[in-house]
């Protein structure tokens, strides 16, 4: 199934070209979530922030009908492996779960604004094998970012299913 090819408008003017998802069906995705301009630190996280972030996690994938295989929560950003039967679905459990998050943090630093950079980036998984390398990748950035020395150190909330 192939992606919408985005359109330009205004006789034949090139504008910036729409953004669109391409997320298939029933995929597992490989998702990304960078906070605006690393000012947030998800390594400083303590339990009870974990919890919350699962917490919303859960609702927002039981909310949208989303399957997360695993969370990556790194310094500056988050990656997910999720997929779901609506491709609308992801982007709306996305939004969610953002905006969640997003009021705990600002509340618990007594901030305004926004936390995230903008919208996630998504990669589909189409077999076996780019969904090991996608978790490796995942496990493996913890390692590169010094939160962990070795895998079988992670700590984060990493599994939802």
């Amino acid at each position: 199934m192939a992606c919408p090819v985005p359109k330009y408008h205004r006789r034949g003017m090139t504008r910036r070209r729409e953004r669109k998802r391409c997320v298939l069906p029933n995929v597992w995705n490989f998702c990304t979530s960078r906070t605006r301009r690393a000012e947030y630190s998800f390594s400083e996280l303590d339990d009870d922030d974990r919890e919350v972030l699962l917490g919303y996690l859960i609702v927002a994938a039981q909310m949208y009908g989303v399957d997360v295989a695993f969370v990556f929560v790194m310094s500056n950003h988050i990656h997910l492996i999720c997929r779901a039967a609506i491709p609308a679905a992801v982007s709306l459990f996305h939004a969610h779960f953002k905006a969640q998050f997003a009021r705990h943090i600002n509340r618990k630093h007594q901030r305004t604004g926004s936390v995230w950079g903008g919208r996630f980036h998504n990669v589909n998984l189409l077999d076996d094998e780019a969904q090991a390398r996608a978790l490796s990748y995942g496990i493996d950035h913890g390692m590169k970012e010094a939160l962990i020395e070795r895998s079988d150190e992670w700590h984060l909330p990493h599994t939802l299913k």
